[in-house]
């Protein structure tokens, strides 16, 4: 788990800090990702999620009504494809026009991991991994993040992906992948990179199961040890 949850864990169970073990809260199969950093439709952002989670519907109002207008202002021919679950209704973004288009839910999302320019998470609340930017990372679709977006993933800007809090820096990191994606590229395969040697769900559940053989010698240790004579 994220460090920023561990904390959080330990301070409601002080006694069991020392037990909490980071590393094991999220993880995917990487293998079932194809790296793919060039061939992607050019001037594409990607938003994933289920609208069912309130704090997915604030990050695509927020990017809709303070970052979009500013990167189709330089950039006409972006789009944003809206991509996820219980969508809301087409209407709520009407002002936007042709620059965003609510997909709905996809039977594999690895299609379009593997065709769009950009992967953006403009998320605003919650805590905890985002599998999705596991999966983008994967992938190798660049990305572009709020800190609270990519916590527990990302913390220096430009190492896993961009980072960024304000709609005008957001929009202004966006445009710098789309308008030249090469130079995002290396932080494209750090970011895969990362994702194979601390995310990747085989080893996590390699560590779980040796984790659970070393408890149960210890058990056994304890059980077999003989008694006062």
């Amino acid at each position: 788990m994220p460090v920023e949850n561990r904390e959080f864990l330990a301070s409601y169970l002080p006694r069991a800090g020392a037990r909490i073990e980071e590393g094991l809260r999220a993880g995917i199969d990487v293998a079932r990702f194809e790296f793919r950093p060039d061939g992607r439709e050019s001037g594409t952002m990607l938003f994933l999620g289920s609208f069912r989670h309130g704090p997915n519907l604030t990050a695509i109002e927020w990017f809709i009504r303070h970052v979009l207008p500013r990167i189709v202002h330089e950039r006409p021919d972006a789009r944003l494809v809206v991509v996820g679950s219980d969508p809301p209704p087409g209407n709520l973004f009407s002002g936007a026009g042709p620059s965003v288009e609510l997909v709905g839910f996809v039977e594999d999302i690895r299609t379009e991991l593997a065709r769009r320019a950009l992967f953006v998470c403009p998320i605003l609340s919650g805590s905890g991994v985002r599998v999705k930017l596991l999966e983008a990372f994967a992938a190798g679709i660049p990305v572009v993040s709020t800190r609270v977006g990519a916590e527990g993933l990302a913390r220096t800007d430009g190492e896993f992906c961009a980072l960024a809090d304000d709609p005008r820096e957001f929009a202004a990191k966006a445009l710098a992948i789309l308008n030249c994606p090469a130079p995002a590229r290396a932080m494209a395969e750090r970011a895969r990179a990362e994702v194979q040697a601390n995310w990747d769900m085989p080893r996590l559940t390699e560590k779980l199961a040796a984790g659970y053989r070393e408890k149960l010698r210890e058990k056994r240790r304890i059980t077999c040890r003989p008694g006062p004579a």
